[in-house]
């Protein structure tokens, strides 16, 4: 009988993992989202820039980029 318990202990263990297996996978499914690359329009931060120095009363620095 003993051997019997260890096999239904382990077979429990694969029906768990197994239900917790799908319940990941239903979360993952509903909330996945397909990434969308940004566009490649260009962004006018100087004007940002400008416009935020205007409320916040000091320089903003803004970094240079390629």
């Amino acid at each position: 009988m003993a051997k019997k318990r260890g096999r239904e202990t382990a077979l429990d263990m694969l029906r768990s993992m197994a239900v917790l297996f799908v319940f990941i996978a239903f979360i993952l499914l509903v909330t996945w989202r397909p990434w969308v690359s940004s566009s490649k329009e260009a962004i006018d931060y100087r004007g940002t820039a400008i416009a935020a120095e205007k409320v916040v009363g000091f320089n903003v620095k803004v970094p240079t980029l390629p």
